[in-house]
């Protein structure tokens, strides 16, 4: 892929005379936001300008981006504290919610870090609504305990499959050594939160 990469790059330079390098990330989170995601880079010690990339890449700082993912399968059972790993149209869910809401805002991905109602669960947001995860000061909270986590299962193996993990669930490579989210991995970089 290196090499495609040059060839159009090369004949971009020729027809328009111009190196058309990736520009550096300016303002990658807007300044609403950025405040927090500075506040919360300190208080789980990750680097700074790795949660503003994640957070321009999941949600271009939009704190009230959504996405249903209906084929996601990680489920967590509120009552048990546990993954679920029955039939979804039976998860257990907490009293004050219907089964219905619960399961969709498992599979739904919330606010500036894109956190996946399961995994929020899993970290111990107990709220009534997971739309909830959209106030900046919870989906940052929970994204960035979700990122800790990964950093102590994958770290020794650098923040790079600690962020394909954050994307994928965990670090896998391909055959040729790239990440099985090589794309995802490479936009990270382009914002400034890979070296």
């Amino acid at each position: 892929m290196g090499d495609a990469v040059m060839v159009v790059r090369t004949a971009i330079n020729r027809i328009f005379g111009r190196s058309f390098a990736p520009a550096p990330p300016v303002d990658v989170v807007p300044s609403e936001a950025d405040d927090a995601v500075q506040e919360f880079a300190r208080k789980y010690a990750m680097p700074i300008d790795l949660l503003r990339a994640i957070v321009h890449t999941e949600s271009a700082g939009n704190p009230w981006a959504l996405r249903y993912e209906p084929g996601y399968r990680w489920l967590w059972d509120v009552r048990e504290s546990r993954p679920y790993k029955g039939d979804p149209q039976r998860l257990p869910t907490p009293s004050f919610v219907s089964a219905d809401t619960e399961l969709i805002g498992q599979k739904t991905s919330w606010g500036l870090m894109q956190v996946m109602g399961a995994v929020a669960r899993e970290h111990g947001f107990r709220g009534r609504y997971l739309s909830v995860l959209c106030d900046p000061e919870y989906g940052l909270e929970y994204g960035c305990r979700h990122l800790r986590h990964l950093h102590e299962r994958f770290g020794a193996q650098g923040w790079e499959a600690v962020v394909a993990a954050f994307n994928a669930g965990s670090p896998r490579r391909r055959e040729d050594g790239a990440w099985i989210n090589q794309a995802y991995i490479d936009r990270i970089r382009h914002y400034g939160g890979l070296a």
